[in-house]
């Protein structure tokens, strides 16, 4: 997969990702959307011979590991101006926002998260053991 077409899917992820989190109300094509998008980036021959760090699998989580860290970052900037009851209503509204949005984003990244821990476990040195 080209960068560029790695480039135009995040963006267009993203968009959706961002109309989640403002709870704006969704329709069956961007559910369609964010479905085929996800599974694009699946299904990328990519994934399977790369342990490359640009593989389209890697490139989704390091890009959603960003969104989330400016997104947390604007809501603690704008938290630290509020004091007493405007504090705890700015947090329960954000929270409610970010937990909604944190399990849909959840349900749509199945498919991702579990090849790319089946892709982890594989791939990890035999001297390791995983402990559950």
């Amino acid at each position: 997969m080209r960068t560029a077409d790695k480039e135009a899917l995040w963006k267009s992820l993203k968009s959706i990702f961002e109309k989640a989190l403002l709870s704006e109300k969704f329709d069956k094509g961007d559910y369609l959307n964010i479905s085929n998008i996800i599974f694009v980036f699946y299904s990328s021959p990519d994934n399977k011979f790369s342990n490359h760090l640009e593989a389209p699998m890697k490139y989704v989580y390091a890009n959603i590991k960003q969104f989330l860290v400016e997104y947390h970052r604007a809501i603690r900037n704008e938290a630290f101006t509020l004091s007493g009851s405007d504090l705890l209503t700015f947090y329960a509204t954000n929270w409610r926002k970010y937990s909604l949005w944190a399990s849909f984003i959840d349900r749509r990244c199945d498919l991702l998260n579990r090849t790319f821990i089946r892709q982890r476990v594989e791939d990890r040195p035999k001297e390791y053991t995983i402990l559950y």
